[in-house]
């Protein structure tokens, strides 16, 4: 909520919009902290809403008090509960994190030309430019996993084991040890690969040489 109040100050305070809505995946969990949301809007005044669909309706509704979670349905259309609610809360001026052309056309048909729209995403990128303690916490911890995994790598590594099954292992160490994943894919490149240490994982077992290994803990 900190982080809410601290979005607020920047775009109604200092930038004078009425409203803020957020579709950027890593910006909803900046803010919400939950998984499958697909919107978040943000007015002036009143309860600010999460938009998820049905799959994830359950666990938002559990897991949040401190937002509205509107459930988006099968078949339902997004762009259209969202104006809704833009209109019901009066917000004429509204920024956006980024949004799509064919979006953008959406809601500034459903909104009817109503609602002022603009996409600035500074106002994120500048606050999540600046970590505090938790996020410092974090970030080292993600660097302690990926040095695990690495390591893992280099001990795992033998003739007889694929590439999948070297990722595996990787992934398995840091996931034993508090990972909730990878932010990419683990590469491992051997053989003919090597030439290729951003690629991908195959069965290959020919261990001769081995051109790199990409991970990163989350």
């Amino acid at each position: 909520m900190q982080r809410l109040a601290a979005l607020k100050r920047v775009v109604f305070d200092e930038a004078d919009f009425d409203g803020y809505l957020i579709f950027n995946p890593s910006n909803l969990i900046y803010f919400t902290g939950l998984p499958g949301n697909v919107s978040l809007l943000v007015p002036r005044n009143g309860e600010a809403t999460i938009y998820v669909y049905s799959v994830n309706y359950e666990q938002a509704r559990n897991e949040t008090k401190s937002f509205k979670v509107e459930q988006v349905k099968r078949g339902e259309d997004l762009m259209a509960k969202i104006a809704a609610q833009v209109k019901e809360g009066g917000i004429k001026n509204l920024a956006l994190d980024v949004l799509s052309v064919e979006g953008w056309r959406s809601l500034k048909r459903k909104t009817r030309g109503e609602t002022s729209l603009k996409v600035n995403p500074t106002f994120i990128s500048q606050m999540r430019s600046v970590k505090d303690e938790t996020e410092i916490a974090l970030m080292r911890k993600a660097g302690e996993l990926t040095s695990l995994g690495m390591e893992t790598a280099y001990e795992v590594l033998r003739a007889g084991l694929s590439e999948i099954e070297v990722a595996a292992e990787i992934e398995y160490a840091m996931r034993k040890h508090g990972s909730y994943g990878t932010a990419f894919d683990t590469a491992v490149s051997s053989g003919p690969a090597s030439a290729f240490p951003h690629g991908g994982c195959t069965e290959r077992k020919n261990w001769r040489s081995c051109g790199g290994v990409r991970t990163s803990a989350v």
